[in-house]
């Protein structure tokens, strides 16, 4: 891991807190808080000039750190603001473009009303989905499983793998559901994904 993300599990000086991402961006703390409240493991997130520590009781370390890997955190310097990396081999290649194409899908799938955050990570023959939605208002596995099928390129939707986690009462007011016409827009953004993902494997290919 480079040098801008510091990850650890080792007590922090009050001796109760497991420092779990430590030098992150606020996106990648939220993201990251949010994970853990949907498994239920209480977290607290401080920061200073720009960076963030996510901590979690020290008897919950283990937990929170499989949870949030599950969830694609913590990501790379590849994630980053900047110049693409030299891409050395056609397989790197392809990891390149299919993490664009997972961040291009969660782009277009947090436009949709019933989803608040979305997680894509994309493989060789499949992909998953972690999402979290206002509470009382899940949206469905199938539609889900077709859009990111057809944003990612994929044969069938069922090489698609949905996990879904409702969001406290007080973040659904953010997400009301009635806004359909961003439902609409999300399935437009992805078709369009679809496109993009198979030129770029094509050109990746060997």
């Amino acid at each position: 891991m480079k040098g801008w993300l510091t990850i650890g599990l080792a007590l922090s000086a009050a001796g109760c807190q497991t420092a779990l991402l430590d030098g992150v961006d606020e996106a990648t703390a939220n993201e990251a808080v949010a994970i853990l409240a949907a498994e239920g493991v209480p977290s607290s997130k401080t920061g200073r000039r720009g960076r963030w520590t996510v901590a979690v009781p020290s008897a919950d370390g283990a937990r929170a750190w499989r949870a949030v890997q599950a969830g694609g955190l913590p990501t790379d310097d590849s994630s980053r603001p900047g110049p693409t990396p030299w891409v050395r081999s056609p397989t790197e290649a392809r990891a390149l473009a299919r993490r664009q194409v997972a961040q291009d899908l969660q782009a277009a799938l947090s436009l949709r009303p019933d989803i608040l955050r979305a997680r894509v990570t994309l493989s060789e023959d499949g992909a998953a989905v972690v999402a979290q939605h206002p509470a009382g208002h899940a949206p469905p596995i199938a539609e889900l499983q077709a859009l990111v099928q057809r944003g990612a390129g994929l044969s069938a939707p069922d090489q698609v793998t949905v996990s879904l986690h409702p969001a406290v009462a007080a973040a659904a007011v953010l997400a009301p559901p009635d806004h359909r016409w961003t439902a609409g827009l999300a399935a437009l953004a992805l078709a369009c994904l679809g496109w993009l993902a198979r030129r770029r494997w094509r050109r990746t290919a060997p």
